[in-house]
Order: structure tokens, then sequence, then C-alpha cells
């Protein structure tokens, strides 16, 4: 069974402190479970502002999108196809990955111009919370 997920459009801030300038951000990384109650089989990226590709790292689909995603632009991540069997009948539910900064389920790096000094790199982490169901299949 194919599972697609198509993440909505986000905006990249332009200045979410004072004094200080995001100029883009980069590597980004949406980590996506392979859903319970099945094995998977393949995945692929699509569509989206900025092409991407996946990756399957530990028991995550990996999409990441290389970027640089400029500062204050809106941008559409690719959508993610992911191929799985179903295991048993029941239920196959999808969601995003990560619940803490520790274990994230997005990352990537921002690139920042401060008021004064040269451009500099941070490295980004950030998980739903709650992370919502994307897609819920029954298998019968």
């Amino acid at each position: 069974m194919a599972i697609t997920i198509a993440p909505g459009s986000s905006t990249v801030p332009t200045n979410p402190v004072p004094l200080v300038t995001v100029v883009s951000i980069s590597n980004l990384k949406m980590l996506i479970p392979v859903p319970a109650n099945s094995t998977y089989v393949s995945s692929s990226a699509s569509g989206g502002t900025f092409p991407g590709s996946t990756a399957l790292v530990g028991s995550n689909v990996v999409l990441t999108v290389p970027g640089p995603i400029p500062g204050g632009s809106t941008y559409t991540p690719p959508a993610v196809t992911i191929n799985v069997t179903a295991n048993a009948p029941g239920s196959v539910t999808s969601n995003y990955a990560g619940n803490s900064y520790a274990n994230p389920g997005m990352t990537f790096t921002t690139t920042l111009k401060p008021a004064i000094g040269s451009n500099f790199n941070a490295a980004t982490a950030c998980y739903p919370s709650p992370s919502p169901t994307l897609t819920t299949t029954t298998v019968t």
C-alpha cells in the first residue's frame, strides 16, 4: 500500500528576534516513522517548491531538502510517498517523528545575520506536540 504525506506550506521567518535576520534555512530533514503494523518497501519525494529526497534511516523515512530556502519566503516541502506492506489486519497509521528537542522530528541549519558582525549558522531542531495523525488505513 502507498501512503502519501503532503506537508503544507510554511514561511521562513525574516526577523525572529530583534537585530537578527534569517538569511536562509538549509539541510531540512523531516522524519516520518514507518507505521506500526507495516514493513517498509520504498519511498520517494515529489513536487514541492524545492526538490527533496527520501531515505530509510533506522525505522524512519527521512525527507531531506538541501535548500537553501531564503528567509521570508513561503515554501512547500515535497510530498512523501511511503510504500509499505501491511503485516496483519488492523490499522496502519502515520505521523511525524519526534517528542523532544533531544529526539526531534525536524532539523535544519539556519543561517543568521546579526545587526553587527558576520553571518553564522545555528543548528535548529523541533518536534510536533502533540504529533498529529497524518493518515490512517484500515487493513482487512
